[in-house]
């Protein structure tokens, strides 16, 4: 296995090998940031380039982005133990090269203390050999002179004598010649097998070994693929995930959208209402309530004057009529009623109470603006699925609204399948 950095599948990984240079450090290389222990060992990598990448994207800085920090990812890739394998059969290895070692040197030993005493044995036979020789002469010597026995036969015995003491030695020199031999070969054998111990040894432990780190080849992969699996399915739930956020987002923002519609053209619908109720009177309304309205001025002036020519009749969307120019006063503050007709202020007070007991204004109900914000809190509980929430609000308020505001309410419930009734 690569020690350096490899790619798999078009990713990088880290290199997990034995440095004992680095034992005790958490040092950053290439892409990773490792952390050795204190033998040298990888025990963790992490990818800093992908965190410094999710960083800058805005992860990690405060913000949810639905899934986790990289770095737990990366603490998921295996650790690679190649080279702790490595380093464990090669002291196994060594450990039985080292024991072969020392039974051979020890037989070896053995062997070369023997041969060592194989020339003082024979040695000593030889000194026995002519001890001997030396003996029967000088029995043989002995027994001629007692015998009255000539030089020549005395001659004939020594030499006799003497083949035999020659013949010993040789017998002795030929054995220690096969003890030295068979020693030397004891010695040979020994050296062989020793030879072939540590070849069969070696062969075993690089066999075990190079079996080991393709296991762990596998283990690692494997593991691989399951973190990568692990992180697509991450990737893919923060996809769905922040694809049903914005759909959510977006339905909602349609739907407060469609709210703020509704609410405008009631509002519009309201003033215009209450603008014409006004002017049917001969009260003049106020600016913001014909703005809202879409009446200008000048028509509603026209109206007013049309209205209060006529009596006071009429009222309501389409009832009023343009006519020409005509100079019209502000009523005064005494109560008096000016030279162009305008009712002064206690008969305008007067008219719109007697509208507003009529029904004609509503009858009753909260504030434009109250019942504006009621509304904008009923439709964000119903668009986020809070649907008790919103019918609790709207209970505790009923009884408060006027019927044209229940009738605004009971539809913007109905279009979620809830129904309003008194």
């Amino acid at each position: 296995m690569a020690a350096a950095e490899e790619s798999i599948r078009g990713k990088t990984r880290p290199d997990m090998s034995r440095n004992e240079g680095l034992a005790g450090q958490t040092v950053t290389k290439g892409d990773y940031e490792y952390t050795y222990d204190d033998n040298g060992y990888a025990k963790k990598a992490i990818n800093v380039k992908n965190r410094q990448e999710r960083e800058q994207e805005g992860y990690g800085g405060g913000g949810y982005s639905g899934g986790g920090d990289s770095s737990y990812y990366d603490s998921l890739q295996p650790t690679d133990l190649s080279g702790y394998l490595n380093d464990m059969y090669k002291a196994y290895t060594d450990a039985q090269l080292a024991a072969l070692k020392s039974a051979y040197e020890q037989n070896l030993a053995g062997l070369q203390a023997d041969a060592e005493k194989i020339p003082g044995i024979y040695q000593g036979a030889r000194n026995e050999a002519a001890s001997q020789n030396d003996i029967a002469r000088m029995a043989f010597n002995e027994y001629a002179n007692a015998r009255g026995l000539n030089t020549g036969t005395s001659g004939q015995a020594a030499l006799a004598n003497s083949a035999v003491l020659q013949s010993n030695l040789t017998d002795i020199s030929t054995k220690e010649s096969d003890a030295i031999a068979e020693n030397a070969l004891q010695q040979q054998q020994l050296a062989i097998e020793y030879r072939n111990a540590a070849v069969q040894a070696q062969a075993e432990g690089n066999y075990q070994m190079a079996q080991a780190l393709y296991n762990e080849y596998v283990r690692q992969d494997n593991a691989a693929m399951q973190t990568a699996q692990l992180a697509q399915e991450q990737a893919n739930w923060e996809a769905q995930f922040n694809t049903g956020n914005s759909q959510w987002q977006q339905q909602f923002d349609a739907s407060q959208q469609e709210y703020q519609d509704s609410l405008s053209a009631q509002n519009r619908e309201y003033a215009y209402n209450l603008a014409m109720t006004m002017l049917a009177a001969g009260v003049m309304p106020d600016t913001n309530t014909l703005n809202e309205a879409g009446i200008s001025t000048a028509d509603a002036l026209n109206m007013r004057l049309a209205a209060m020519s006529t009596g006071g009749s009429g009222g309501g969307r389409g009832s009023s009529g343009r006519s020409s120019d005509v100079d019209v006063s502000n009523e005064n503050e005494q109560g008096t009623v000016s030279s162009s007709g305008n009712l002064h202020k206690a008969d305008r007070d007067t008219t719109i109470k007697n509208a507003v007991a009529s029904g004609k204004l509503g009858g009753g109900g909260i504030s434009p603006n109250e019942f504006n914000a009621l509304g904008k809190s009923l439709a964000a509980q119903l668009a986020s699925g809070n649907e008790n929430a919103a019918l609790g609000n709207v209970t505790n308020r009923w009884g408060e609204l006027s019927a044209y505001q229940k009738q605004q309410l009971a539809d913007l419930f109905a279009k979620y399948d809830i129904s309003l009734s008194n």
